[in-house]
């Protein structure tokens, strides 16, 4: 892991593109799963229920990832902006991505 934060600093942009592609790839997968009836037959309600299904898994993911990292590593919740590690790093480009 530590090697892969200074690949991760040197190209922000193509890795919050990664993270923005495997959330697209997650809504697609998610569209196979069953919806309710009544959600089928409205298309705003469609859309809805896919965005917050998607919302659901991005905070489900990075909220535990965040609670993990401050639980492991405390001194980051003392000085947020001077220290942080490699997970911490990648949960902020894995939570922009979305």
């Amino acid at each position: 892991m530590e090697a892969l934060l200074p690949v991760l600093k040197s190209h922000p942009g193509p890795t919050v593109l990664v993270f923005s592609l495997l959330f697209r790839g997650v809504h697609r997968l998610m569209q196979r799963l069953p919806v309710p009836k009544m959600v089928r037959q409205d298309k705003f309600r469609s859309w809805k229920w896919k965005n917050l299904s998607v919302s659901m898994v991005h905070s489900l993911l990075t909220g535990t990832w965040a609670l993990a990292c401050a639980m492991v590593w405390p001194e980051m919740l003392s000085s947020l902006y001077s220290y942080h590690t490699p997970l911490a790093y990648l949960l902020v480009c894995v939570s922009t991505g979305q």
